[in-house]
Parts: C-alpha cells; sequence; structure tokens
C-alpha cells in the first residue's frame, strides 16, 4: 500500500451551521485547513482517505480542530497501521493520531487513538507544533511506541515527546521528554528510528537543522535504546556544514552493507549554494553512528542538470530493484524532482597479513639483509598482505560460483600519517599479480606505494602478496613502529571486460539495470603495524632513566674550591674552555638521545672528542647524538671545547642585556623514549678575571752625576747643613704600562 498526505488541503465548511463563526453570515464558508491523507493501492488507485478531524470540534476554530494541518508529517508502522502528526490541533498545540490502514473494511480497526491534546494533559503548551515529525516502532517491547517533534516547545529549544499506548485507548501514555540545546534549532523538526547498534532495539534519531555555530549548520543527536526509555542526554551529535541545514530529512537506509547494523541518510539540502547533499552513515556497534560519512551523495556528480535543494527529503529501507540491498529516495522540492539511487551489492572480503617462515615478527634494525634478500646491505624485512572473499556476503546471483573478482591492492607506507616515509619498497608479488606500471620519471625500486592487480576467486580461497620493505640509512627513528595503509578497490577498467563478479546472474532479467558489486570499504581497508626491536618492557614502552654526571670545566679553579661555586675564567690565560660529562642510562633504552649545550654567544663551539657526533645547533646550541639507542646500564663520555678568545676583546661578556662578567654553559639531554631521570639537566656558572701584564720603566736625570773629587773635603752626613753641600740634584722618571683594559686605583711604592 501507499500512504500520501496533503496537509494544506482545505475544505470550506458552510458558515450557517456554526453556532459562532468568524466568517459572518452569507459569507462563502470557513476554509479548514484540516488536511487529508489517502491510502493507495500498488499500482497508485484510491484506496480510502483518512481524515483525522473531520467530524470533530471547530466551533473554536484554530482552537480546536479547524486547523489540524494532519499529515504534516506521517508514518508508516510495522503493526500496520499509520502515525499521523497533526501540528495546528488545539491553538497549535498539535497532537498525533494512529489509525489502522491495513485490511478490508470490515476487519480494519476503524477507532483513531491520539496523544493528550487537551489544556490540562498535553504534554506541551500552545504553539509548539507537537506533530511536524513523527516516527515509530517497537522500541521498548512487543508493542508500539511513537515519537513526534515538537519544534517549538521547551522555550523555543524544540522538545520529542515519546508515548505509548499498550493498552490501545486515548489517550496516549506519556514516557518521557527530549529537549534540545539550542534556541530555534528546530529540535524535533525531522526524526527517524534505527537499529544503529544492532542490539535489537530501536534508536531514535532527531534533526534539529536550524542548529548553527561558528563552524557548523543544522545538527543531529542520536539517542540511544536503553531498554524501557531514552535518557534525557543524546549519545552522539552529528553537525553539518554552515548553512546546509543538515538534518532536514533523515532516513533508515536499512543495512546497506550487509553488517547487521541499520544505516542512516541524512540530507542537507541548502549546502553548496542550496544545490544540496546526501550523506551516509554507517550504524556500528558501538553504539553511534560513523562520525564521518561513508558516502556523500553530490547531485553535481550525478547529473547534468542543475539541482536544488537536493536531499530536502529521504525515504529508504526499500529494495525497488531486487538485489537484496535496499536503495534509496531523494526528493528536491525545489527542482521538482525524485530520484532513486539503487545500492549496489556488497562483497566483503577478508584481509589479514602474515609472517613469512623465519622471518621475524620485528625489525632488527642493527642486521642488514633479510630472507627475502640476504644480499641487501641494509635492513630489511618481508611480510604477506592476503585477503579473501568471504562466502557469507554473496546472495544468490550476485556472482557465479567459478567467477573471481578482478582487484587492485594498493600498500603504502607511511605517508599517509606523515609526510616521509622510513622504508621504501623492492620488487614481488604474488600468485597471478601484474604490477601496476610506476609513474614515468619515478624510480620504481624507491617508492613507499606498491601496487598490484590480481584476481580473487569467489570460492574464498586466499590470495597473498609478498611484500619486502628496505629501511632507509640514516633513519633515526627506530622505536616507533612502521606502518602500513593496505586497500583493496575493485579493478573496474578491467572487470567490465571480462568474467568478474557482475557475471550472469541466476534470475530473470529486471527493468531496472543490473548493478556491478563493490567491495565493502570497512573491511576492504586495513593498517599492519611492523615494530622495532626493543630493549623495552613487556608493555613495549621505553622508560629511560637518564643521568647527567660529573659535569665539570677541565682545569679551571673554582671560587673557594668549594663544588657547585663558580669557575674562575681568565681572559689571556684560560682561552680554552673544556667541558667533560658523563651520561648514563640506568633504565630502558633511550632512543634518539641527544645532549644540548647552551652557551654565552661569546664562546664558539671549537670541536668534541668521543664516539658522539657533535656539531653546532646555531650559535647558542651544541647538538650531540650520544645513542640511538643508548642502552639499559650504558653510559657515554664526552669533552666539549669551546674557544673563548672573543672574551678578550671586551673583557666581558657580551650578551642580549649588555655587559656582564659572567657566562653560564647549560647542559640537558632528552630522548624519544620517556624518560623518568631526574638529573637531566646541569648548569656551570663562570666568572670572568682579567689577568693585566704590568711593565714599569724609569730613569734618571740627568743621566750622570759628577762629584768634585781632588780637593773637595768629603763630609759625613751629620756635617752637612744645606742641599748645596750635597751636590748636584738627580730627578727619577718611571712609567707603568698597564695592558689594554687600564686599570683603577694603582698604588705604587718606592724604597731607598
Amino acid at each position: 500500500q501507499i500512504f500520501v498526505c496533503a496537509h494544506r488541503y482545505i475544505k470550506i465548511n458552510n458558515p450557517q451551521s456554526l453556532a459562532y463563526s468568524a466568517a459572518g453570515p452569507g459569507s462563502p464558508g470557513l476554509y479548514l485547513g484540516q488536511g487529508v491523507c489517502y491510502v493507495l493501492n500498488e499500482d497508485f488507485s484510491f484506496g480510502f482517505a483518512v481524515e483525522v478531524c473531520r467530524g470533530r470540534s471547530i466551533e473554536r476554530e484554530h482552537q480546536q480542530y479547524a486547523f489540524c494541518q494532519s499529515g504534516t508529517s506521517g508514518a508508516v508502522l510495522p503493526d500496520g497501521t499509520a502515525l499521523i502528526g497533526t501540528p495546528g490541533a488545539m491553538t497549535w498545540k498539535g497532537t498525533l493520531f494512529n489509525v489502522a490502514i491495513e485490511g478490508g473494511f470490515l476487519s480494519r480497526d476503524k477507532f483513531q487513538y491520539f496523544a493528550p491534546h487537551d489544556n490540562l494533559h498535553s504534554p506541551v503548551p500552545n504553539y509548539s507544533y507537537l506533530g511536524m515529525a513523527v516516527t515509530g516502532g517497537r522500541f521498548f517491547g512487543e508493542y508500539m511506541a511513537y515519537a513526534g517533534g515538537a519544534p517549538r516547545a521547551a522555550q523555543g529549544n524544540g522538545e520529542v515527546v515519546i508515548f505509548t499506548n499498550r493498552k490501545k485507548r486515548n489517550p496516549f501514555d506519556h514516557v518521557v521528554s527530549l529537549r534540545g540545546e539550542q534556541f530555534g534549532s528546530g529540535f524535533g523538526s525531522t526524526l527517524a528510528s534505527a537499529d544503529i547498534n544492532g542490539d535489537g532495539r530501536l534508536d531514535l534519531l532527531v534533526g534539529a537543522p536550524n542548529y548553527f555555530n561558528r563552524t557548523d549548520g543544522g545538527a543531529v543527536y542520536v539517542y540511544l535504546n536503553r531498554g524501557t526509555s531514552f535518557g534525557p542526554e543524546y549519545d552522539q551529535r552529528l553537525t553539518g556544514r554552515l548553512e546546509s541545514r543538515f538534518g532536514t530529512a533523515i532516513a533508515n537506509c536499512g543495512d546497506l552493507n550487509h553488517d547487521g547494523l541499520d544505516d542512516v541518510a541524512i540530507g542537507a539540502p541548502y549546502e553548496s549554494g542550496g544545490s544540496g547533499r546526501v550523506y551516509i552513515h554507517f550504524g556500528t556497534p558501538d553504539g553511534a553512528l560513523s562520525p564521518e560519512p561513508v558516502q556523500t551523495i553530490d547531485p553535481s556528480e550525478l547529473f547534468a542538470t542543475p539541482w536544488r535543494t537536493f536531499g530536502s527529503s529521504l525515504d529508504g529501507g526499500h529494495d525497488l530493484d531486487g538485489n537484496s540491498y535496499p536503495d534509496l529516495i531523494i526528493g528536491s522540492y525545489a527542482s521538482d524532482r525524485v530520484v532513486a539511487l539503487l545500492a549496489r551489492p556488497i562483497i566483503n572480503i577478508r584481509t589479514y597479513e602474515e609472517q613469512q617462515a623465519g622471518e621475524p615478527g620485528s625489525i632488527d634494525p642493527t642486521r642488514v639483509g633479510c630472507s627475502s634478500d640476504p644480499t641487501a646491505n641494509v635492513t630489511c624485512f618481508s611480510f604477506r598482505a592476503c585477503s579473501a572473499v568471504d562466502d557469507a556476503s554473496l546472495s544468490e546471483g550476485d556472482v557465479s560460483a567459478d567467477s573471481s573478482l578482478q582487484l587492485r591492492c594498493t600498500i603504502q607506507a607511511e605517508t599517509f600519517l606523515n609526510k616521509f616515509s622510513r622504508v621504501y619498497f623492492g620488487t614481488g608479488g604474488g600468485p597471478g599479480a601484474d604490477k601496476i606500471p610506476a609513474v614515468p620519471g619515478t624510480a620504481a625500486t624507491r617508492t613507499n606505494i606498491l601496487k598490484r592487480r590480481f584476481r580473487l576467486a569467489v570460492s574464498g580461497r586466499p590470495v597473498c602478496h609478498d611484500v619486502t620493505a628496505y629501511l632507509k640509512e640514516g633513519t633515526r627513528d627506530i622505536q616507533n613502529p612502521i606502518q602500513f595503509r593496505i586497500s583493496y578497490t575493485l579493478d573496474e577498467e578491467r572487470a567490465n571486460g571480462g568474467t568478474g563478479a557482475g557475471g550472469r546472474r541466476g534470475r530473470k532479467e529486471r527493468e531496472l539495470p543490473r548493478l556491478e558489486p563493490i567491495l565493502n570499504r570497512t573491511a576492504a581497508e586495513r593498517t599492519y603495524t611492523m615494530p622495532f626491536q626493543k630493549d623495552c618492557g613487556v608493555d613495549g614502552l621505553c622508560q629511560s632513566a637518564l643521568v647527567i654526571q660529573n659535569a665539570t670545566l677541565v682545569g679551571l679553579a673554582r671560587s673557594g674550591g668549594a663544588a657547585g661555586a663558580e669557575y674562575q675564567l681568565v681572559l689571556g690565560l684560560d682561552r680554552t674552555l673544556t667541558l667533560a660529562l658523563t651520561v648514563q642510562n640506568r633504565a630502558d633504552s633511550a632512543y634518539e638521545t641527544h645532549l644540548y649545550v647552551r652557551h654565552d654567544a661569546s664562546l664558539t663551539y671549537a670541536g668534541s672528542k668521543g664516539s658522539s657526533v657533535c656539531g653546532a645547533h646555531n650559535a647558542t646550541m651544541v647538538d650531540c647524538s650520544i645513542g640511538n639507542p643508548l642502552k639499559r646500564n650504558g653510559e657515554v663520555q664526552l669533552s666539549l671545547r669551546f674557544d673563548a678568545r672573543s672574551l678578550e676583546e671586551y673583557g666581558s661578556s657580551k650578551g642580549p642585556n649588555g655587559l656582564s662578567q659572567h657566562v653560564a654553559l647549560a647542559v640537558f639531554v632528552n630522548t624519544t623514549s620517556q624518560d623518568t631521570g631526574n638529573r637531566t639537566r646541569a648548569q656551570l656558572n663562570l666568572r670572568i678575571q682579567r689577568a693585566v701584564k704590568l711593565s714599569i720603566s724609569g730613569k734618571a736625570l740627568p743621566e750622570q752625576v759628577f762629584y768634585g773629587g781632588g780637593g773637595e773635603q768629603i763630609m759625613g752626613e751629620s756635617a752637612i747643613h744645606s742641599l748645596d753641600e750635597i751636590g748636584m740634584p738627580v730627578q727619577h722618571k718611571y712609567q707603568v704600562s698597564e695592558g689594554k683594559w687600564g686599570l683603577r686605583g694603582l698604588t705604587c711604592n718606592s724604597r731607598k
């Protein structure tokens, strides 16, 4: 049967039959917007009309049943009844009606059941529009339950009201009300029910097409069935793009991929400038829809002519072409079009990986070669990528028993996660495999993407491909595992030309086109991980404990000789600084271990001694690679030299804050392992001292002194009474050279 409604259907009523009429005497009549629904036969011939508001009181017009607009929403339920939304009843409180539509006139229950909607018992206030959307089913057991959307209830946030009618009486019993979270979002404008988690209970999906924030437009809320009711809080919220009105239509598509879970279609009719799109989300066992759509249906990709509001209405779960897969019907009211999209049969394949005999299950970066290429001069490893058709996914007539699928296998190493890959592939293959030619101008032997064409028998016999991967030289990250994305797709270029999965079917030709099967993407794409051999805990987590020991400046004295005191750097004497230290690891191996020394810009890195590789990272930082890994209980001794002669130019350190008499060396060590050490940093402070080279020179004036001699009388000191009696005066002049830095407070003492 076919159930259709015209909620804007108007019936003219004779005003003379009314005790009260706003139209007044002599008017052509009262226009009643009560709406009407029709039950049609399968050939679209007329069956009978359903008018749930006909004959009900209209004396107070909109305050009663004059403007019911019945059929604004409707749903045909599994028990042979129809649920009809009438949002205009009783001052637009709205209500739901449930009527039987199956069976003959005499056997059919002609009683109309409804939700409470009088002023005393209605669960919603006036102008709530209860019945704008409806859905129903056996939510809580073998009896029917009904849901109605009231998008203007709850102070404008919207509300969904759940009813039951186990005892077949009026009015329904109110079970629970679910409230929206945003004013004006239209919460409850659309409803759908589907068992999205496969627990055997129908879950509820609520659309709020006017929901918005700075990045999203439209929302669909998922409420999981708790067994006897729905919780007040939603379990999942999906949102659409800005101004798309995502959630204007929601449809239960049935089980598109035959995984036992219902799948859902969601319309966003105003996306892409009003062209519209439809999104398909699969049900998942963890109790929610797939967070990202598994398919996006864009009319611009399907039709040459433009569409408007594509996805404004949806209906699913009907197998139109008889291939046992439900199809989807999409409406576009602004284009006056309806399109039926037929679901292609889905074939599930089992995919798995296995190690070759004798090949280790992890990568040893210290070993070159592997069993598949023992002569390789770099580290390599191999595995097998296998696939087989799951017989349970094949329906009768989908493929012939002796046919095969033409598939493509693509194996991508790491670049689906990162920009670069640490490995590249060698040649290899498997039974019946054809290598897809490499892109011209590329080195096929150095690619990180491997592609194969092969045939996979539908009988379930597996096909495996041998894969050999080579670790690039100089790879530093040998802690995190190598990841491969392995994906399988139908090779439709070849499948259409030969005996493939679209072979001759066992049933008669249909008028609708026969569709070729596709692969279930859920099983046809997987990630394979190859770990490195590591000296770590049983959980594979490397927890190192690095310690910096005995960091000293060789040959420099400390102030007062105390440990931790400042070193004395004497300019002109200490022209080279030598930093000596030891790094120990007291726990799991530390991968990509580096020692860093941050120094003053007045110092220049001059080299190192030891097994570690050190280099200037920039003008003030030295980077030393000290182990990859630095193994458990291992230690590294380092000696780094710095040139301090540039300090002599100013006699002090010239830093960002000006001249200073202090210089510091900050030492720290880190690793990509999880480090638990508590002594991974050290700082050495130096005080600058100036060593001044003094020189003194002098002369006497006059340079020669003559004594009288001859007849001069020699007098003792006590007999001298005047300077003239001593002789000629002698002047002594002295010059002190203090070096280039200058001295203050210099005192010279002379002794006779």
